[in-house]
């Protein structure tokens, strides 16, 4: 599968870079990783196994930009 979808963005590479729903995506999808890094250092931080007010916020955020990132992603197909 991400054989395909590499030729598929091929194929339309310059369709897709200017398209607004992938520009979302590309956002969301980096702000997930930055939050992914923002927790593993609030886990590293945490002192005994409570979680952390850091690491709720993070955990909460997490959900909402992965399931934005899916809605983005879906949202792409309906532009062509």
């Amino acid at each position: 599968m991400p054989v395909a979808a590499f030729g598929l963005a091929l194929a339309l590479g310059g369709a897709y870079i200017a398209d607004p729903a992938f520009q979302l995506k590309a956002l969301l999808l980096a702000a997930g990783l930055v939050n992914v890094l923002a927790f593993r250092r609030a886990m590293a931080k945490r002192k005994d196994g409570a979680p952390s007010i850091a690491m709720r916020l993070s955990a909460i955020s997490s959900m909402v930009i992965w399931i934005s990132a899916i809605f983005a992603g879906r949202w792409i197909a309906f532009t062509y």
